[in-house]
């Protein structure tokens, strides 16, 4: 992508623990995008959080959380993102994922 062009932002929020066909699903789902020649991601840990289950993930001991929140950003052009989505559904189950318009500067 370019500057000044516009595209889309996808967020999928997991956890570190999940796994998807026993890899570790972060980690699948790096190679899946990189397969598909999207045009970055960036996975980010998180120091807390909370889904829809309401359990606040928070650090049990100095330096260590009970489960990992995570969140993974994808940007590229949306024609490429949006047919991807079924299939990121499929591996993400319940989690929470969103899309929106971002603009490239």
């Amino acid at each position: 992508m370019t500057n000044n062009e516009t595209g889309c932002a996808l967020h999928v929020f997991i956890d570190e623990s999940d796994e998807y066909d026993g890899k570790p699903l972060h980690e699948f789902l790096l190679h899946f995008l990189m397969q598909r020649r999207i045009n970055g991601a960036t996975l980010l840990r998180a120091e807390m959080g909370f889904g829809s289950r309401r359990h606040l993930h928070r650090p049990k001991n100095v330096g260590t959380l009970d489960e990992v929140p995570m969140v993974l950003v994808v940007v590229d052009r949306e024609e490429l993102l949006r047919p991807l989505l079924p299939e990121i559904r499929e591996f993400i189950g319940d989690h929470t994922a969103y899309i929106s318009p971002v603009e490239l500067f």
